[in-house]
C-alpha cells in the first residue's frame, strides 16, 4: 500500500512519521510487516491544464 500526503511543513510530517512509528512498533506489528515510509521535499511543481 502507498500512502501520498501533502503537509504545510517538515515538522508537520515529521510529527506524523513519529506518531506512525509508534503505532507500528505497538498494535500495528499485528497487521504489518516492514513498514517505510519517507519524507520528500518537492523541488518543484508544474500545474497541468
Amino acid at each position: 500500500m502507498l500512502i501520498d500526503l501533502e503537509f504545510d511543513s517538515r515538522d508537520e510530517a515529521e510529527g506524523l512519521l513519529a506518531t506512525m512509528k509508534q503505532v507500528w512498533a505497538g498494535p500495528g506489528q499485528d497487521v504489518m510487516q516492514g513498514p517505510q515510509a519517507r519524507i520528500v521535499e518537492v523541488a518543484e511543481r508544474i500545474e497541468s491544464k
